[in-house]
């Protein structure tokens, strides 16, 4: 019996130590659970990415009213305060202490002149006040005055005008990305008539506005004039109402004794779009404007050897609706949805979706042609290039030539080659003359490129997304810097337009990491300074956000979601 004892109580000290033993093992073995930052200081609206060392971690908010965070350490400031992070896996445990403080009040300025048409004689002289408001109210700031045509006419930095020369400019002045205009119109004679508008629309049946004032010497005065019309397409009252009457253009004009001022009028209809049938009969008609009631599907349709529209003269406005199913699968040359977007044509509020498009030589999957406007569009476009002997083949992507103007767009493209040659597609267009200004494009594709520079070697980002230059001839692939830089004066405008490459970046813009964001310059920069390239939230909204809705975990375009996270 005594002997059992023993043994019992051996056994239970042996068990007692093992057990020891493993405890401390276990904990010797033990990872510590580290968070990459102890405390964060962020805004409201603002985000930060926690960063833990173990996989697997649940993530939590103390006070889910001042901050909150997502599965992946994603923190989001909500309200001003302080809350703890937690972080946690099995027993382990780690902190880190957040401060919301006040989103920072962006000022929003805006410029005001106290004339906006004004008369000079050459020589003449006149003096222009600026007021430049924040948020609503007068702020004292000083303006910068510019001509846009100093022959015609100079302004100096207190806005005094003087005319050099017979002719038409705008005055503007500034205070950062706002400002106001006044036209000036400058001749030989004693009493000028200045019109508010050169040019103007009205819709059959309906009316539009016209004033004229009466200037003496440089002096405005309220003398009236005398409205007539050349033609009875529109008619116009004594106060300057000009009503259509039938389709065409009017030549409206404002008499003053031997003086007069010209009006172009174009008296136009109105059709609604609301099938592919309704599309197909667009017309070169300068008198019709199409607006679009639903979407479209194109599934069905064969579009490979011909544009869908041949050209369009007037406007098309999407209303926000889209143009879907659209694949053209084989090569052929000068092919797009329109073959020409007319001068003085224009759409806008469209969404396009190009589920494939095989480019050849003169292809834009949009339009082969822009001299109009394109506006407020979004694009998605999946396209690919055919095998070529050139080991540059120069793509585009919305349009093949632009001398019009591209802006407020977001295109999102996917571009691809057939072999192993370098291509280099451009998102906007191939050939630049016009303006490309305000947009953005979204691509998950960059190609490393490694060129000799200096008798180094250097690794450069391809991004294959800007526009080309109106000189193809001077494509050169041993200078990144200058193979899409513009080189004339007529390729300009470039500078508020954001590249971003992937939806990741585009949503993150305004949190604390580097964004992938170019500036329109170039195609491509050296690797090691694609880090240092970054977009503020603020410079983003002042001007993008007119069109598209934007928070940090969607895109929106006329409340339909495009990204979401």
């Amino acid at each position: 019996m005594r002997v059992l004892k023993i043994k019992t109580c051996i056994l239970a000290v042996f068990a007692a130590c093992v057990f020891l033993f493993a405890g401390c093992r276990k904990k010797d073995d033990s990872v510590e659970l580290v968070l990459n930052a102890e405390s964060v200081v962020i805004t409201v609206g603002e985000d930060y990415g926690l960063q833990a060392n173990l996989e697997d971690v649940s993530w939590a908010s103390e006070d889910k009213t001042v901050a909150k965070v997502d599965g992946r350490g994603k923190i989001v400031g909500l309200s001003v305060g302080t809350t703890k992070i937690v972080a946690s896996l099995k027993d382990a445990r780690a902190e880190c202490l957040v401060e919301v403080k006040p989103r920072e009040v962006v000022d929003a300025y805006a410029v005001s002149l106290d004339q906006t048409t004004a008369a000079l004689k050459t020589s003449g002289t006149l003096k222009l006040t600026a007021t430049v408001f924040n948020l609503g109210e007068a702020c004292g700031e000083t303006a910068a005055f510019s001509s846009e045509n100093e022959s015609v006419a100079t302004v100096s930095a207190d806005g005094t005008v003087t005319a050099r020369a017979v002719g038409e400019t705008v005055i503007k002045a500034s205070y950062g990305s706002a400002y106001a205009a006044c036209r000036i119109v400058v001749s030989d004679g004693a009493v000028q008539i200045v019109l508010n508008a050169t040019t103007a629309k009205v819709r059959l049946g309906e009316t539009e506005q016209l004033t004229a004032s009466v200037w003496k010497n440089g002096e405005k005065t309220n003398e009236e004039v005398v409205w007539v019309t050349d033609s009875a397409k529109a008619s116009i009252s004594a106060d300057g109402t000009v009503t259509g009457m039938a389709l065409g253009d009017v030549t409206v004009t404002a008499k003053y004794g031997e003086e007069s001022a010209y009006c172009r009028v174009r008296v136009y209809q109105t059709a609604t779009i609301s099938t592919v049938e309704d599309f197909l009969r667009i017309r070169d008609d300068q008198y019709t404007d199409y607006e679009l009631v639903n979407d479209l599907e194109f599934s069905d349709y064969s579009w490979n050897t011909a544009n869908i529209v041949r050209k369009l003269s007037s406007s098309l406005d999407g209303n926000g609706h889209k143009l879907y199913g659209l694949k053209r699968t084989e090569a052929a040359d000068q092919v797009g949805i329109f073959g020409e977007i007319a001068e003085g044509a224009c759409v806008e509020n469209l969404a396009v979706y190009v589920d494939e498009f095989v480019y050849a030589n003169g292809c834009g999957a949009f339009a082969v042609e822009n001299n109009g406007s394109i506006r407020n569009c979004y694009f998605k476009l999946y396209t690919y290039a055919k095998n070529t002997d050139r080991s540059v083949m120069l793509r585009s992507g919305l349009t093949h030539i632009n001398r019009g103007e591209m802006s407020g767009l977001l295109v999102d493209v996917t571009a691809y080659q057939g072999t192993t040659k370098t291509v280099i597609f451009n998102a906007y267009s191939a050939i630049n003359y016009g303006t490309i200004e305000r947009s953005i494009v979204i691509s998950e594709q960059k190609r490393i490129v490694e060129e000799t520079e200096n008798e180094t070697k250097v690794n450069y980002i391809s991004y294959q997304l800007l526009s080309g230059t109106g000189a193809i001839a001077a494509l050169d692939m041993t200078g990144y810097y200058d193979i899409y830089r513009p080189n004339n004066a007529e390729d300009k405008n470039r500078d508020n337009t954001l590249i971003f490459l992937t939806v990741e970046h585009l949503l993150g813009i305004g949190s604390n990491q580097a964004y992938y964001a170019f500036d329109g310059e170039a195609a491509a920069v050296p690797e090691a300074e694609l880090d240092s390239i970054k977009v503020t939230d603020t410079a983003f909204r002042e001007w993008f956000d007119v069109v598209w809705e934007f928070s940090e975990t969607e895109v929106r375009f006329h409340g339909v979601t495009l990204y979401s996270v």
